[in-house]
């Protein structure tokens, strides 16, 4: 029966879905991500965001990674966070 399950979890997901471009007002999600922001998405590292669209209710972007390239990612799926600040380096001036 789990087996079944799992099958029926990846069947669904794996099913392509309408992406079809919202109309104004229309979309429920809030976008999470701006152009120039850089962000940590599973599995692919650290990158930069160079587009951030709402398509059928789902945040895509468009993010730029140093190894792999432009790659589109739904940012729910993909796991995507805002990367930590680099910490300022202290003061040695005294």
């Amino acid at each position: 029966m789990i087996a079944r399950m799992r099958a029926l979890r990846a069947t669904r997901e794996d099913a392509p879905t309408k992406l079809s471009e919202d109309a104004p007002g229309e979309s429920a999600v809030e976008q999470r991500f701006a152009a120039g922001q850089r962000v940590r998405a599973v599995p692919y590292g650290e990158g930069v965001v160079r587009q951030s669209r709402v398509v059928a209710g789902r945040e895509l972007l468009d993010i730029d990674f140093p190894d792999a390239g432009l790659i589109a990612v739904d940012a729910v799926r993909g796991l995507v966070r805002l990367s930590e600040p680099e910490p300022a380096a202290p003061d040695d001036e005294a």
